[in-house]
């Protein structure tokens, strides 16, 4: 019966792939009531389902009462769809104000090429933009926006995006270019990338782009919701969901439509904690097609903490970190090769057509089995008929129960940051798949709470606004420095030792630089709450939500980047309302059928990545090509190998590889070659006196690369180099009067170098003065240096060493190896892209070289090429890391194929170098500051597994590596070893700069190069160098070796051919009396492949007798291998690998790996067995198929429990078994009580 008083309230939209969920909240009361919810098909047109939604839901809760309606909010996956589904986008046309910066990479350049096709309008490189202090990098030009506005109209394109370079530090040349656009043409629609994005312009200007692509389908979608609900007579504002969980107002809405890109996840989720009350929890979302599992902290969900694709495009956007996985109600069930398989294809909204319970008993035959069906036959649920699954085998159901619970768990222990069990909330309609009764690994307590089923449709409800200001200021710009310089001097009081007054100084300033940290912060939470009230917001409701700083590493007056977040609740309570009290007139049901009929069924998550992973994985080509010369010959796919492989090895720094990738795939597709020499090949013939190899790197900050992107820096620095010989350059001195040469110091330089009128600029020349040029090579394999040569060479048609002068990254000049070894540090030259051009003539030292540069690089704006001196041939021979491009494509490689397979990445890496593994946790502190223009710190990364913690602190690169544990600090890994800091989930290298509070991580320490380990470079790269003067030297296992994939490959090529298996880089501990073919050729091969020389002629006549030998067989096969010395604690997906070898007859065990390689077939019994505490979960698989298993749930009530598990299988020739950690946080005892045993029975 209807009350007399009307309920305040909101209503609330989902609109999902599967089903479209309304709820109708009354927030009248101190805590929000659901009044009414209703559950429909989301239709074809999405407009007719909205509509239909909101009549049943509002209808429902006339039951009760009359309601006085605030406002409807509405959260839609339409956006994502149509940009998945490349269709309902338009073109768009770029302006990027950039001066002659960024030329080399162009909008839409990693933008798939797909969907370029459909928004790819057309782009200008036009003047404008801004350096990072603000300057002007050029004066717009307001004829040549006329221009391309001119080109792009008359193709019919009527969308623009604005981009500036760093135009969140400055925005008003992107608002000049606006008003420029609105005289040109005041229908054009437009997109200024400052009110988009942050700072990282691709990642900005894409988001951007999608801005405008999407934006006439949001005005017609907007316009239709606001059509139907205007013909129901309901005159309330219409507001949508953003990706944070915050709503945006329905103009706002149409100008910003990627805001509200993907708002699903963060709906529920936001639902879920407020249903639970909880503040702290993992939510699990199981709806028809998909799962969604992420974490919330403070009631919020956690943002994701690495970059976002979205339909493959990169942004740089808050995004919920949500892990999904193709698992729903509709979820098709069927068995593959013996095993049980769950989804990812799904019935989705046809599940009442497809799904056996909801059949008629005549024609089941004819349906699918779904996880619906499963869950009425093992009872877990009650819906439709469970007579028509009465025929499922108990087994087949059993299975289909356990992989159900498997995909949930280890999607639960993905999203999950801490090894403590954490409550979970489930919500969605296909929660019925769980057994309430069965407790789930990783979580304490299961929460289903009233409403649960349209937790999504509350969140969309749940009125709440934000406020974000994120710029980038110097301190210094707020240091009056005659009264900083007197209370600097008033610090020294009289009586003081000399060393007393500078301490005192020191303190004085670190206390102004501090306030003034804090006066920056203040102002930058201030303008944040300033936004979210003017966004609505409650005053007294307001908290930040995320605040920090991260010092900017190069920069002078250090400058640091602010960024805060508020969140506030929408002062519901004043704002104007309309009443409702008569019900609605429904839908006509017919109609409503119609409409559903044809949709198409989902096959993306909720963010965009499609459920089916062979559709996103790139093609894995066999092998490198190489070309009649022995050179090799890069793919796309090395290119993306190579740039993996040069973060990990970057420890933190070395800038982004990402951009140097995108240029060297920009060269490929212009048909240019990339490719890779054998130094030792090369070398051999070269002219010692005449032949040069060029040596190029990027100088300057990683957060300025990431702004300004990249042009010419380096081609015009090798060519000022060339036009310096060319003037006649001999050992310091130029006989050239036209440029000012001057001294600073011991250095002799020429601050602007000008060339004369009769230089010709030809940069595919390759004289330098009477010499030649015969290849190029990286200055440092870590980070963005490792790939910055390939376009070098590709323009001048010159090959790539497969070496470098660091075998790593570093932060300054004088620890490049070469110059270690004692050559000379000039001539050298640094260009920027705005045509000044520095030349150091002569110096006495390295460090003196970078000191000078360091500045100038500063004064051009924080981002140069330069080029250090150049090598000969005993250099290259003698002074630099051998083999480390083809090192940065196997790392690569190995972490690409370990996504793939969903193998662990840390395994991966360390298989390929070597090493161990320092940590897995969760960054729980990160501390930076700026010093001597580098960015200095440490990040502290708590253990999911123990009470330790690792410390690691950096100064651009990581340094030092310290475990703490209560009051105890142990130096675990030091320079020149690499520290690296991965993601646990994806093997993505994070930068030091990229660091930050929540981040699950893996640290890794990897053995340097031994020519990095000597007295003379350690007294340039090692502790010491770094400030650790109290530190000696301790190195984390043998030096990493160099190995040449151009020797790897013959042999690998070489082995296939021979028809043997078991190839593993290993099988030298040889137990058998008699050793097989296959152990001897195992044997060579691993010698070789380990050795620094080329392949000689002796080892490839060995590998041709041996192939010649009639094969042979082991009398027995049989080996035994135990946990020795030190627990093992591996972490999820890694292979348990024994280190004491009992015997090993037939060699087919390989303990570097441990697997176990059949060499002949057979039937063969196992045997696993562990002394571990509970939650240990072990497979034994072959082939990675599961055999056998060893488990024990974490509630057991024991300490350590012994178990043990024998099989019997049968396997072919070079079938592989191995026993894997499935759970993180597993402790397998040592001494002698866990191993792993098998025998070939006959």
């Amino acid at each position: 019966m209807m009350t007399s008083t009307a309920k305040r309230a909101v209503i609330g939209i989902d609109v999902g792939g599967t089903n479209t969920d309304a709820v109708v909240l009354n927030f009248d009361k101190d805590s929000v009531e659901v009044l009414a919810s209703y559950k429909t098909p989301t239709t074809q047109d999405v407009t007719s389902g909205v509509k239909n939604a909101l009549i049943s839901v509002i209808n429902n809760a006339l039951e009760e009462s009359p309601i006085a309606l605030a406002q409807i909010n509405i959260g839609t996956t339409h956006f994502v769809n149509a940009v998945v589904q490349r269709k309902n986008i338009v073109r768009v046309g770029v302006i990027r104000l950039c001066g002659p910066l960024s030329s080399e990479i162009p909008p839409f350049t990693d933008i798939p090429e797909d969907l370029q096709k459909h928004i790819n309008g057309g782009f200008c490189l036009a003047n404008g933009g801004y350096d990072f202090d603000g300057r002007e990098i050029s004066k717009l030009e307001k004829e040549e926006i006329f221009t391309f506005l001119k080109e792009i109209t008359d193709k019919g394109v009527s969308n623009v995006v604005v981009s500036g370079i760093f135009s969140p530090v400055r925005i008003e040349h992107e608002e000049q270019v606006y008003r420029i656009i609105k005289e040109y043409n005041s229908e054009l629609s437009v997109t200024l990338s400052h009110n988009i994005g942050q700072i990282g312009l691709l990642q900005r200007e894409n988001a951007a782009i999608l801005n405008e692509a999407l934006k006439p389908l949001c005005r017609k979608t907007i316009e239709q919701f606001n059509s139907a609900v205007t013909e129901m007579g309901i005159l309330c504002p219409i507001y949508l969901t953003k990706n944070d969980g915050t709503i945006i107002q329905r103009d706002l809405a149409i100008e910003y439509p990627v805001l509200a890109f993907s708002s699903g996840p963060t709906n529920s989720m936001r639902g879920a904690a407020y249903l639970s009350g909880l503040k702290e929890a993992i939510v699990i979302d199981i709806g028809g097609t998909t799962t969604d599992v992420g974490l919330i902290a403070k009631g919020f969900p956690r943002l994701s903490s690495t970059e976002i694709k979205i339909g493959g495009i990169r942004t740089n956007f808050s995004m919920p970190d949500v892990r999904s996985i193709g698992l729903g109600g509709g979820s098709y069930v069927r068995q593959d090769q013996g095993r049980v398989v769950v989804g990812p294809e799904s019935a989705g909204l046809k599940i009442l057509e497809e799904s056996l319970v909801f059949a008629d008993p005549e024609n089941i035959k004819e349906k699918q089995i779904t996880a619906t069906d499963i869950s009425v036959a093992a009872r877990i649920s009650r819906v439709g008929n469970s007579e028509n699954v009465q025929h499922l085998e108990h087994s087949f159901v059993e299975e289909a129960v356990k992989t159900i619970r498997q995909m949930l768990e280890d999607c639960i222990d993905e999203a999950k940051i801490t090894a403590r069990d954490l409550p979970a909330i489930l919500v969605g309609g296909g929660h019925i798949l769980v057994d309430k009764n069965q407790k789930l690994v990783g979580v304490s307590e299961l929460v289903i709470p009233e409403h649960s089923e349209v937790a999504n449709a509350i969140g969309a409800a749940l009125s709440q606004v934000s406020g974000n200001v994120e710029y980038v200021k110097s301190l210094e710009q707020l240091v009056n420095n005659p009264d900083t310089e007197r209370i600097v001097t008033e610090a020294a009081k009289p009586g003081m030792s000399e060393e007393e007054k500078e301490n005192a100084k020191k303190e004085a300033r670190k206390v102004i630089y501090e306030n003034v940290h804090i006066t920056l912060l203040t102002e930058a939470r201030q303008l944040a709450f300033d936004s979210a009230l003017k966004a609505g917001a409650e005053e007294k409701s307001l908290y930040v939500l995320e605040e920090g700083d991260i010092p900017l590493s190069y920069l002078p007056g250090n400058v640091s980047k602010f960024y805060v977040k508020v969140i506030g609740d929408l002062d519901i309570l004043h704002r104007p309302t309309y009443l409702v009290s008569n019900k609605l007139k429904q839908t006509d049901k017919h109609s409503r059928q119609s409409e559903t009929i044809e949709v198409s069924k989902q096959i993306y998550s909720s963010t965009g990545s499609s459920l089916f992973m062979d559709s996103d994985s790139k093609h894995t080509p066999d092998s490198p090509v190489f070309n009649s010369d022995g050179e090799w010959v890069l793919s796309e796919f090395d290119v993306e190998c190579i740039s993996v492989g040069a973060g990990i090895l970057g420890s933190g720094g070395g800038g982004p590889p990402y951009l140097g990738k995108l240029k060297a795939l920009k060269s490929l597709k212009e048909g240019k070659q990339i490719r890779v020499a054998d130094p030792l090949k090369m070398m051999e013939k070269a002219d010692s006196e005449n032949d040069l190899v060029v040596i190029i790197a990027i100088m300057g900050a990683p957060v300025i690369a990431e702004e300004r992107l990249c042009s010419k820096e380096c081609q015009d620095a090798l060519q000022c180099m060339k036009n310096v010989y060319s003037d006649g350059y001999n050992n310091g001195e130029i006989p050239d009067s036209r440029n000012s040469i001057r001294q600073e110091g011991n250095v002799i330089c020429i601050d602007n170098y000008r060339y004369s009128q009769e230089q010709v600029m030809d940069v595919s020349s390759k004289l330098m003065g009477k010499k030649n040029i015969v290849g190029v090579m990286s200055a440092e394999i870590g980070g963005m240096n490792a790939v910055e040569p390939f376009t070098v060479a590709a323009d001048m048609n010159l090959p790539v060493l497969d070496c470098d002068g660091m075998g790593r990254a570093f932060p300054e000049l004088q620890m490049f190896l070469p110059l270690i070894e004692g050559m000379l540090p000039y001539p050298s030259t640094l260009a920027d892209a705005k045509g000044r051009q520095s030349v150091v003539l002569k110096c006495d030292t390295a460090k003196e070289l970078e000191n000078y540069f360091r500045k100038v690089v500063v004064e051009m704006g924080c981002l140069a090429g330069v080029i250090i001196s150049s090598l000969q041939k005993h250099d290259v021979l003698n002074k630099t890391v051998m083999f480390t491009t083809s090192l940065a494509w196997r790392l690569g490689k190995a972490v690409i194929n370990a996504r793939h397979a969903k193998k662990s990445t840390a395994e991966a890496v360390l298989a390929v170098t070597g090493g161990k593994v320092l940590m897995v946790g969760k960054i729980s502190n990160v501390i930076r500051k700026t010093e001597g223009g580098f960015n200095t710190g440490h990040v502290a990364i708590k253990s999911i597994t123990t009470e330790h913690t690792l410390k690691v602190e950096f100064q651009n690169e990581n340094l030092v590596a310290l475990l703490q544990s209560g009051k105890k600090e142990e130096v675990v890994a030091m320079v020149p070893d690499l520290i690296t800091i991965i993601d646990s989930d994806n093997g993505e290298p994070i930068p030091t700069e990229a660091v930050r509070y929540g981040l699950r991580v893996t640290v890794l320490t990897l053995p340097a190069h031994a020519s990095l380990r000597t007295d003379r470079a350690l007294a340039f790269v090692g502790p010491a160098a770094f400030g650790y003067s109290h530190l000696d030297y301790k190195p984390c296992g043998e030096p990493m070796k160099p190995i040449s994939d151009f020797k790897v490959m013959l042999l690998v090529v070489l082995f296939a051919s021979f028809s043997l298996y078991g190839f593993a880089k290993g099988g030298t501990n040889l137990q058998s009396s008699i050793p097989t073919k296959a152990d001897m050729l195992k044997s060579l091969i691993y010698n070789n492949t380990r050795a620094t020389l080329t392949l000689d002629s002796t080892a490839f006549k060995e590998l041709i007798q041996l192939s010649s030998d009639s094969p042979s067989s082991p009398k027995s096969v049989s080996f035994s291998v135990n946990v020795m010395s030190t627990p093992l604690n591996p972490g999820a997906g890694q292979t348990v690998k024994y280190d004491a070898v009992l015997t090993n007859d037939g060699n087919g065990y390989d303990d570097r790996t441990g697997v176990f390689t059949c060499p002949v077939a057979g039937t063969y019994m196992f045997v696993v067995d562990a002394l571990s505490r509970p939650r240990i979960w072990l497979e034994l698989k072959v082939n990675n198929d599961t055999v056998g298993r060893l488990h024990v749930y974490p509630e057991h009530r024991a300490d350590l429990i012994q178990m043990s598990r024998t099989v019997i299988v049968k396997l072919k020739t070079g079938d592989n078994v191995k026993v894997e950690n499935i759970r993180n946080g597993v402790y397998i005892y040592p001494h002698m009580y866990s191993g792993f045993s098998g025998t070939l029975l006959h």
